[in-house]
């Protein structure tokens, strides 16, 4: 039984599943680094700009009131979590600095919006 396990798992990992803790599973063309996943994240969310041609910062009202800002586009539910790590997500390297903390408690969860752009 154990070997058909690691099979499973073999076959898996070769046809480039990421794996997204025990309950998620997103399919991705090829077996991605943290870093190429964020790079595309930032890409699709921002244009991977913290302030548009104008150096105002990229901000997105959403329809239920919350607000997305910067580079990662974090999203303002994520603002007291922020600040009391001591980030300021209007920064663009504390933006930055929180979207990989935050990746690395939920995965790509926080970006799911957009994942037909960076899968």
């Amino acid at each position: 039984m154990k070997y058909i396990f690691i099979i499973v798992i073999v076959i898996m990992v070769y046809y480039g599943f990421y794996f997204q803790g025990l309950s998620d599973i997103y399919t991705l063309p090829i077996i991605r680094s943290k870093e190429d996943v964020m790079q595309a994240i930032a890409e699709c969310e921002s244009g991977n700009r913290q302030f548009d041609k104008d150096y105002r910062l990229i901000v997105h009202h959403n329809a239920n009131g919350t607000y997305d800002v910067g580079i990662y586009q974090i999203n303002s539910t994520w603002n007291d979590v922020a600040y009391t790590l001591g980030y300021n997500t209007f920064d663009r390297e504390d933006n930055i600095r929180f979207a990989n903390w935050l990746y690395e408690q939920q995965g790509v969860s926080p970006w799911l919006s957009s994942y037909n752009c960076w899968k």
